[in-house]
């Protein structure tokens, strides 16, 4: 046999082999493609289903904001909270303390200490949004107050517990001993947020807001 035949059997031999080579690898890698994509379907379904909350989805946003979706009168809205449903479980609540804001009251107002730093303010901030407009959800008349007067020149009335008629419900910011969400026991149309401290005022708004949209 001549040295040109050899060559010709060897390229021969050489080209399935080569085809077989690139069918293998190219199996190899849509395989790894295929197990990459189930993984990550799978990550993201056991994530969703470890964020849902008495049939509630819950997705993680930017700045560690926790979203779920409410539908109010036919329109989807998005609503972030600080704190995870179960974030909030320990904190004790009076099952009444949502009556006097489902009695459609004809305003609401949000109060807070005069020196309330800017979490508090945050966390009544939290609660107006749900109670007004900003969703569809209440739609109430709500306003700012303050739980004591202030020393400087604000434009902002005073209202606390004692004032709450049935037409102008109080929801007052109040530090105490433990976290709590009830009506006051003086006066039922004042619902009282009570936080031991101001990092847990937030945490307090998050499990009222809860209340308010039945997720808890």
């Amino acid at each position: 046999m001549s040295q040109d035949d050899t060559s010709g059997g060897d390229a021969e031999q050489a080209g399935p082999r080569g085809v077989w080579a690139f069918f293998i690898a190219f199996g190899i890698v849509l395989l790894l493609i295929i197990v990459i994509v189930s993984w990550n379907a799978y990550d993201r379904r056991t994530t969703a289903d470890e964020n849902r909350y008495n049939g509630f989805d819950f997705a993680q946003a930017e700045g560690s904001l926790w979203v779920t979706r409410i539908e109010a009168r036919g329109q989807p809205y998005n609503i972030p909270f600080y704190f995870h449903p179960r974030e909030t479980e320990d904190i004790p609540v009076d099952s009444e303390a949502t009556t006097p804001i489902y009695s459609k009251p004809a305003e609401v107002y949000i109060s807070v200490p005069p020196d309330a730093p800017s979490k508090i303010v945050v966390a009544g901030v939290e609660v107006a949004r749900l109670l007004g407009t900003k969703y569809n959800l209440f739609n109430l008349n709500v306003h700012s107050a303050l739980s004591s007067a202030s020393d400087t020149k604000v434009d902002i009335p005073v209202y606390r517990c004692e004032d709450a008629t049935p037409d102008r419900v109080i929801v007052q910011f109040v530090e105490g001993s433990k976290n709590a969400v009830a009506r006051w026991t003086e006066n039922p149309n004042c619902i009282v947020l009570q936080y031991t401290d101001v990092d847990e005022s937030v945490r307090v708004a998050d499990r009222f807001g809860y209340m308010l949209l039945k997720i808890m």
